[in-house]
């Protein structure tokens, strides 16, 4: 990595920390849905956390940040619904491509730069049903379709015009109300 990439790396990491400090449990921190969700989190989170705080709060859970994840740990592997972040150090953005796009799963992704040409590269080559440029990766635009590739999801696009193709399915009816009209592939 160059040295002003190094030094970017404890920098994220830090403010990135600063601002998980920031939030209270309740405020607006809300308890995980249910205990399947405050399960797979919890089991999720457990083989990666060497000592911290946020596991026995019950359905809460602490914003949890994992630093200097490879991308082959099961926290970088893992869709985790919950207030967790892991960040891993990329050298460049065909690195950083190559790690999401290893991923078993393909929600969404997103990019900051200014760099117009590396953002048009990223949204062609990352494998994820969303990709964002400039903003993170939360919410959706109802409009547009929802989903996501590989182990994301259904395999459907749950928004949009596409939802029509997901949530009905085509019939054909024909209605001759004559009697006189001439039907396809009958010989009269």
């Amino acid at each position: 990595m160059s040295s002003r990439k190094e030094k970017a790396f404890p920098l994220l990491s830090s403010g990135f920390m600063k601002i998980c400090r920031k939030f209270a449990l309740g405020s607006p921190l809300i308890p995980l849905e249910n205990s399947i969700f405050n399960f797979d989190v919890r089991k999720s989170t457990e083989f990666s956390i060497l000592k911290g705080k946020g596991l026995s709060n019950g359905f809460f859970f602490e914003p949890t940040l994992f630093a200097e994840v490879s991308p082959k740990m099961r926290i970088a592997q893992e869709e985790i619904f919950g207030p967790v972040l892991s960040i891993i150090a990329c050298r460049n953005l065909d690195y950083a491509i190559q790690i999401t796009n290893d991923s078993k799963y393909g929600l969404s992704s997103a990019i900051y730069t200014q760099d117009v040409n590396r953002a048009f590269k990223a949204i062609e080559m990352l494998d994820t049903g969303i990709t964002y440029i400039n903003s993170s990766t939360i919410g959706a635009e109802i409009q547009l379709p929802f989903g996501g590739t590989k182990g994301t999801g259904n395999g459907h696009r749950e928004a949009g015009t596409a939802a029509i193709e997901t949530f009905t399915e085509w019939k054909s009816v024909y209605v001759d109300y004559s009697g006189t009209l001439q039907k396809a592939q009958i010989d009269d």
